[in-house]
């Protein structure tokens, strides 16, 4: 599918609109802000998915499995955590690696 947007100006002003307009629509995009449990356990996600350590991705799961149980994590954020585990165990390191490492990275607030 292509868009053309036509401003009735030169190209590069249509590519600035372009850029504009994905740059406002992707404004809302990636994690929410998450419980400290739920940062440790992505940065302990990120770090077993770097190894390719399957024995450390399952005790992310039991944990995470266990914070849930005990109220310390949302459901939403076992949910998301658990996303990371299944594309490791299905062997896709790298993308479970990428996602712990967007969630990680998505609690960092811009300084001002």
């Amino acid at each position: 599918m292509r868009i053309l947007i036509h401003c009735g100006q030169s190209w590069r002003s249509d590519v600035f609109i372009v850029a504009a307009i994905l740059a406002t629509g992707m404004n809302g995009c990636g994690y929410p802000e998450v419980s400290q449990k739920t940062y440790d356990v992505a940065n302990a996600l990120f770090a077993a998915s770097n190894r390719r350590s399957a024995e450390h991705i399952e005790k992310a799961a039991v944990l995470v499995s266990e914070l849930q149980a005990a109220g310390e994590i949302t459901e939403r954020e076992a949910g998301w955590l658990l996303e990371i585990v299944e594309q490791a165990r299905s062997g896709d390191w790298d993308g479970a690696a990428t996602e712990a490492r967007t969630l990680i990275a998505d609690q960092v607030k811009p300084a001002g």
